[in-house]
């Protein structure tokens, strides 16, 4: 196993189905549920409406691309996502609405992307854009593939003010691929949208939706004690407790600027 993988959650021990992230719990029962309420509200952040353009940046296997299209009703979503095996997951089950889906690892396909500039009404990630590396080529990104006025929001960790992550938590941020160094203080993230051509930002801090969320979601299951997928699923809510120290769990939402 890899620090690729150490955090790529086998869904099958939480609850089977297609939505994979950490979710937003604060009106769900379940994984899946809380899984697709997450989506649901980085896509209203996103203004999402019928006929748009979408591009979904990591884009696990895809359950976000079906519901741009079925509860917002857009009218082509691309994607991209690092995992061989999702891209052909999705590609092999192409549904309506459904438009191109590559592969690229987004810590460095920032540059020669195959999008058209300039077309999309909305730029989406759920859940990942702290695997970026940097955020700074993730906004370059959606600036050149919104039109003026589209939407980019996304939910990403960000640095609380005097605050100091342990170096256990460092250290387990870097074993989940997360570089603590491109963390974001609220401000310094609210002026990279804005160099990066971007105005009317919004920041909501969802750590009790989420971090808090996964966490008792986590605790009230029957650990799987032989199975080291079960001790990644553990050692994830551990780490949503940890991040409350130095972190916040938040939704970015802004919008291309016109001119």
């Amino acid at each position: 196993m890899t620090s690729a993988d150490f955090f790529d959650l086998d869904i099958d021990l939480l609850e089977p189905g297609p939505w994979s992230n950490l979710g937003d719990w604060s009106q769900a029962g379940s994984y899946q549920e809380a899984c697709r309420h997450l989506a649901e509200r980085v896509g209203k952040a996103a203004h999402l409406n019928s006929g748009n353009l979408v591009l979904d940046i990591a884009c696990g296997f895809g359950a976000s691309l079906d519901l741009w299209v079925s509860a917002y009703g857009a009218a082509r979503v691309d994607a991209v996502e690092f995992r061989p095996s999702c891209v052909s997951a999705i590609n092999q089950r192409r549904t309506a609405g459904a438009g191109k889906a590559v592969v690229g690892d987004m810590r460095h396909c920032w540059k020669d992307h195959p999008f058209p500039r300039g077309a999309y009404d909305a730029v989406i990630s759920v859940d990942a854009a702290y695997h970026f590396g940097s955020l700074r080529p993730f906004i370059n990104l959606a600036a050149e593939t919104l039109r003026p006025g589209g939407r980019l929001a996304f939910t990403t960790i960000m640095r609380k003010p005097d605050a100091t992550a342990p170096l256990l938590l460092k250290m387990a941020l870097r074993l989940a691929r997360v570089n603590t160094q491109h963390m974001y203080l609220q401000n310094d993230l609210t002026n990279a949208l804005a160099q990066g051509g971007f105005d009317h930002c919004n920041i909501e801090i969802l750590d009790t939706q989420v971090l808090s969320g996964f966490e008792k979601f986590v605790a009230q299951l029957s650990p799987v004690v032989f199975n080291p997928r079960w001790w990644q699923i553990s050692g994830t809510a551990r780490l949503c407790r940890s991040l409350r120290q130095a972190y916040h769990y938040v939704l970015v939402s802004a919008e291309r600027k016109s001119n």
